[in-house]
């Protein structure tokens, strides 16, 4: 055993490679990082235009390499590479390939029916369903399956504790899970481990902020003595005299196996925190480790968010409605405290186990104590190991109440306006503008193509364009002058720009000032041309003319006629929808049964 991986990261490699090959999957490794630690991460992508692919991070680099393959088999079998339920949404034959949506095992079940067969003990576990209010509210997840809008489309999962398959719809997954809990490994007991611990792990970040946890610091002695090679790690980060690092205790008073790093640079007074589970906490250390140094340090740093505690309290709650990554950085105030919500218990330290097999039962064990439920679902139809656990009321990274739903629809809406901006109505683009300035208040700086799920080049039309620089057009069309001017005043005192961009900017500020002052307009049009010159004067003058017609020009996507569309050069659509179409067909082929679980789960004993 290596690590807790059940085979050597370069045997992991050449075997994801060997499965990869009949499917014309060829990775490139896209861009490789090394840490001030000497760890190693890389970005590992199966689509040159898109980029679309996973990191992998390590100690090594061949860990680093391994960890990226095995996150891509489970992206893969897991079906969360690309936005299948947009394929879905514009492309019914895509849908319909192979007489099944999904999965071949998937039934539809109408509304009256689930809840009469879902158990009780199950049922009473989801949060969001209300027991006076599961029939409206699953009629209101029915607007979110791409497909037959009458039925929920189930799929099956294992339930460990009482050995028998229940059926949960498939829109739980995006909705309430994301990837969490989805997990690949070189053997069941491998990838189980690491799911179960990543579910640990968000399940403790997300209780940490609603609750405003302030979790105790682990002893510099104890480090030393029990995590001989972390600490390593942990000494070279801190040979840059502005960070301060820290190591947290994690397991919320119910010895939950999870550990996390504070770093907070002392320059800019912004911070990072990063998470790491495992039943063996020296792995858990390891993990958290390898996440922080993962990309670039100082690029993080410089993305994060300065301390504040006025604004750590509004985001650190907002973040747990719209769940983003880098947003769940922003901890509560408590958390820079001496003062601990519990003690750590000493005894998890010295915990050790001799193989994934011992720290799966470990797992089991703590689950059943808890008497929380386990759901596994196999999805290894390409050979390679991969599940997706839920353990419910536990494994929900994001709480939607019935009211609340309506932001799951903002996201969907805001999908279809980016795709379509030319023929928007007022109305909707100001729900779009809307959703966007909470992405920015939350930390999230993209592009519009991120926002739109289209597997078009970064270098495209809407990779180029960033949030705030749509919402000045926005806002513009809209007729909000002052909202407009305040977003350009933001750009320029946070971000350096050349010569040229610096100017434009100011110019055009200067524009919508003389607009809302209703001074001369081809008396100041001298001006500004004096200042700033003719080409961005012009540019302004002709862009911002009428705002009815700001997006006339704007290109947008015709799916799936690509024909006609104007993106059909810079689109890997068609790349896509011939791969999936082939992991239906070798779905058909496999034949996974979810009963396989139970088998995989006796051979454990």
């Amino acid at each position: 055993m290596f690590g807790y991986k059940d085979e050597r990261p370069e045997i992991t490699v050449t075997n994801i490679r060997t499965i990869l090959k009949p499917l014309g999957l060829f990775p490139i490794e896209k861009k490789w990082y090394f840490s001030c630690a000497d760890t190693c991460s890389l970005h590992l992508t199966i689509d040159e235009k898109t980029n679309w692919g996973v990191y992998g991070k390590g100690v090594t680099y061949k860990e680093a390499l391994a960890s990226a393959y095995g996150e891509l088999m489970e992206r893969l079998q897991n079906q969360i590479l690309y936005p299948l339920d947009l394929f879905y949404s514009f492309d019914k034959k895509l849908a319909k390939h192979c007489n099944f949506f999904v999965t071949p095992d998937e039934k539809f079940i109408d509304i009256p029916t689930f809840i009469k067969e879902m158990p009780p003990e199950i049922i009473n576990k989801f949060p969001h369903l209300n027991k006076n209010k599961v029939i409206p509210y699953l009629r209101k997840l029915l607007k979110f399956q791409s497909f037959y809008k009458t039925d929920l489309l189930c799929i099956p999962y294992y339930d460990v504790f009482s050995d028998s398959i229940v059926y949960l719809p498939s829109v739980f997954t995006p909705l309430f899970y994301g990837s969490n809990g989805m997990c690949a490994g070189n053997t069941f007991e491998e990838a189980i481990v690491q799911g179960i611990s990543e579910i640990f792990e968000r399940f403790a970040k997300i209780k940490i902020i609603q609750n405003e946890i302030n979790p105790p610091r682990i002893p510099e002695l104890l480090l030393q003595k029990y995590f001989t090679n972390e600490y390593l790690i942990l000494k070279k980060i801190r040979q840059n005299k502005n960070y301060f690092v820290e190591v947290r205790d994690c397991s919320l008073n119910i010895n939950l196996p999870v550990i996390a790093i504070l770093l907070f640079d002392q320059v800019s007074n912004k911070y990072l925190i990063s998470f790491g589970a495992h039943p063996d906490l020296r792995m858990a250390l390891n993990r958290a480790l390898t996440e922080l140094l993962q990309l670039n340090l100082k690029w993080k740093l410089h993305h994060a968010r300065p301390f504040d505690i006025e604004e750590s309290i509004e985001i650190s709650k907002k973040s747990l409605e719209y769940y983003d990554l880098r947003s769940m950085t922003v901890l509560p105030n408590v958390f820079f405290s001496d003062c601990y919500t519990f003690q750590y218990n000493r005894q998890n330290y010295v915990r050790s186990f001799r193989n994934n097999r011992d720290c799966l039962n470990y797992l089991i064990d703590f689950i059943k104590k808890m008497n929380w439920k386990l759901l596994i679902r196999n999805n290894s139809y390409l050979k390679f190991p991969t599940f997706q656990i839920i353990i419910p009321g536990i494994s929900e990274i994001r709480y939607f109440s019935y009211t609340k739903l309506r932001v799951v629809e903002e996201e969907v809406s805001v999908a279809s306006v980016l795709r379509s901006i030319d023929r928007v109505s007022n109305k909707r683009l100001r729900i779009t503008v809307s959703y966007i300035e909470n992405l920015l208040r939350l930390g999230y700086d993209s592009n519009l193509l991120s926002l739109t799920g289209l597997p078009l080049s970064s270098k495209s039309f809407l990779g180029k364009i960033n949030l705030p620089s749509f919402l000045i057009y926005a806002y513009w069309k809209l007729g909000e002058l002052t909202k407009a001017i305040n977003v350009i005043d933001n750009l320029l005192c946070k971000k350096n720009y050349d010569f040229q961009i610096n100017s434009y900017l100011r110019c055009l500020k200067n524009y919508f000032v003389i607009l809302k002052r209703k001074d001369n307009i081809m008396m100041n049009k001298e001006v500004l041309t004096k200042i700033y010159g003719s080409l961005i004067v012009e540019k302004i003058f002709g862009e911002f003319k009428k705002p009815k017609q700001i997006f006339i020009n704007w290109n947008n996507a015709v799916c799936p006629t690509c024909s006609r569309c104007c993106f059909k050069n810079e689109c890997s659509y068609e790349r896509f929808r011939i791969l999936h179409m082939e992991l239906k067909n070798v779905m058909v082929r496999a034949g996974i049964n979810q009963e396989e679980v139970h088998r995989l789960l006796e051979q454990n004993n």
